[in-house]
């Protein structure tokens, strides 16, 4: 209504169709001239713009799951050479109880060899010392008999010889 009340008031308005006929076609051209030289160039920069960031989005990605690999890789190789490392460490262990093991059985047997060879010579000292003193004692019976044979004997004379051999042994035992 409002369009009406002023068609009314402006009576001596006319419509001329050729100038709006030149408008929608300068429109055209100028939006055409735009799109040719302004809208293609901006809609191909910003499909470029739009293919390198997916593309860069891409290999992002792509580089994400290269470096989950590589820690997945560095992870089974870290549990390897822990596993590695342990087992070196038991073997190492085992070693070592084996050498220990062979060491005191070699020991043992070294002490049971200088026993053995300890005892021996003890028995050879001892068996010595006694054919030592089976010696003296037949050396001394000899020589008490030769001094008995050769001197008459009283009581009082006899227990002087004998203390006196005695005291000669105990000598003798502390000489030797």
């Amino acid at each position: 209504m409002t369009l009406f009340l002023i068609a009314e008031e402006l009576p001596n308005i006319t419509i001329s169709i050729q100038p709006i006929l030149v408008h929608i076609v300068s429109f055209l051209i100028f939006f055409l001239l735009l799109s040719r030289f302004l809208f293609t160039p901006i809609r191909k920069i910003l499909q470029a713009r739009s293919e390198k960031f997916e593309s860069e989005y891409s290999e992002v990605k792509k580089f994400q799951a290269e470096l989950q690999k590589k820690i997945a890789e560095y992870e089974q190789h870290l549990t390897l050479a822990e596993e590695e490392k342990r087992q070196i460490i038991l073997n190492a262990m085992k070693q070592a109880e084996e050498y220990r093991k062979e060491i005191l059985k070699k020991a043992d047997g070294e002490v049971q060899e200088h026993r053995e060879k300890a005892l021996r010579n003890l028995e050879i000292e001892i068996e010595s010392r006694w054919k030592a003193l089976r010696e003296k004692v037949l050396d001394t019976t000899f020589r008490l008999a030769e001094k008995l044979l050769e001197e008459e004997l009283t009581e009082a004379r006899q227990k002087k010889l004998l203390n006196k051999f005695i005291e000669e042994i105990t000598d003798e035992h502390r000489a030797g």
